[in-house]
C-alpha cells in the first residue's frame, strides 16, 4: 500500500514468486483493504512456471488453469497483462501452438480478460525469439539492459521497435548495485556475479 500511496502503479507478480502463490495473496488483500490503490494500477501476472525448483506446465489447459487461480488470489477478474513465463526450453512450436500457453492467452485477451499479452524471459535469447514473432505486445527483459549490459541492443531492441513491443526493465539498478556504486555488505545479487573490472567500471560510473 505505501508503495502504491509513492507513485508505485506497476504490480508484477506471479504464482511462482514466494510458496504457493503467497505474492499474489499478499496483493490480493491489499487491494481488498485499498480498492482506491488497486485503481491506480496497471497489475500483471504469469503463466507457465510453477515452482523455483523448475516445474513448467506450458499447456493450453494448465494455462487457463493458472489464471483462473491468479484471479482468486488477486481478487480480480481482469489483468492488465498476462505474460507467458520463462518458456525456455520448450519447444517453441507447441508453446506457440494450438495446444500451448499462448493459445490460452490469446482466447483470454479475445475475450477481454487479458488487455495485453506479453512474454517475460530471464534468458535474453528466449525473449528475442519470442519477441521476434510479433505476436506480443510487451515483454519483461531481465538481465538484459544497463549501464554495465548492453545485450538486448544485439537482438531485442530491435525486435522490439520492429514489432511495437513495449519493454519493461526490471533489472535496470543490477540487483542495486548501480544504486550504490559498490558491493553492500550480506547483500545477495541474485544471477549475479560481478568481475573486478566490472566494479571498477561501476566506481567510475
Amino acid at each position: 500500500q505505501a508503495a502504491v500511496e509513492n507513485g508505485v502503479t506497476l504490480v508484477d507478480t506471479a504464482p511462482l514468486y514466494l510458496t504457493n502463490g503467497r505474492s499474489e495473496r499478499m496483493i490480493g488483500k491489499a487491494f481488498r483493504n485499498r480498492p482506491d490503490l488497486a485503481a491506480r494500477c496497471i497489475v500483471e501476472t504469469k503463466i507457465g512456471r510453477l515452482c523455483q525448483t523448475g516445474d513448467f506446465d506450458h499447456s493450453y489447459d494448465a494455462t487457463m488453469r493458472s489464471v483462473e487461480g491468479s484471479m482468486k488470489r488477486l481478487g480480480i477478474n481482469h489483468f492488465s497483462i498476462l505474460h507467458l513465463h520463462d518458456p525456455m526450453g520448450f519447444p517453441m512450436d507447441f508453446v506457440m501452438g494450438e495446444l500451448g500457453s499462448m493459445q490460452a492467452l490469446r482466447e483470454l485477451h479475445e475475450q477481454g480478460i487479458a488487455d495485453h499479452i506479453g512474454v517475460a524471459a530471464d534468458n535474453p535469447e528466449t525473449a528475442a525469439d519470442y519477441i521476434a514473432t510479433g505476436e506480443f505486445d510487451v515483454a519483461t527483459v531481465s538481465g538484459a539492459w544497463s549501464l554495465i549490459n548492453q545485450t538486448a541492443a544485439r537482438r531485442i531492441l530491435p525486435e522490439a521497435e520492429k514489432h511495437n513491443v513495449g519493454l519493461i526493465i526490471p533489472t535496470a539498478i543490477e540487483r542495486g548495485l548501480l544504486a550504490t556504486g559498490e558491493l553492500m555488505n550480506g547483500v545477495c545479487y541474485h544471477q549475479r556475479n560481478f568481475t573486478p573490472d566490472v566494479l571498477a567500471h561501476v566506481q567510475k560510473i
